[in-house]
């Protein structure tokens, strides 16, 4: 069980690198002058992880409360959600650079609080051996 949650916190803390370099992929369009207009924006083709947490929301595999899991899968809709804007960002640029800033923080503080209960979930596994 320790395995599987090191598996999801090891993808959360990936997840969280490729968001913090979309935002820095965002912050470098936005600093050069008429790069929307030229159509020259920056954009990322990878997309964030979600397997990890797919499986804990089919097996249930931690002895975890429904709020945990209503969590996960809140945080779960967020992935498809980047991922969705990440596919798009080609096509929509402006738009899609925006919508990161836009809904910075709550990703940012989505992608904390769950690496915040998976240590303590870890914590509570590491105790009861």
């Amino acid at each position: 069980m320790i395995q599987r949650v090191d598996g999801l916190i090891s993808e959360n803390q990936t997840n969280k690198e490729i968001f913090d370099y979309i935002i820095k992929t965002v912050s470098e369009n936005r600093s050069i002058k008429l790069v929307y207009i030229r159509g020259k924006g920056k954009v990322i083709v990878v997309s964030l992880f979600d397997s990890a947490i797919g499986l804990l929301l089919a097996e249930r595999h931690l002895e975890e409360d429904s709020e945990f899991y209503k969590f996960a899968h809140q945080l779960l809709l967020v992935i498809h959600a980047i991922n969705h804007q990440i596919a798009t960002w080609g096509s929509s640029t402006k738009a899609t650079d925006e919508y990161f800033l836009k809904n910075r923080s709550l990703f940012e503080s989505l992608f904390a609080e769950y690496d915040k209960r998976l240590k303590d979930v870890r914590k509570k596994l590491l105790s009861s051996c």
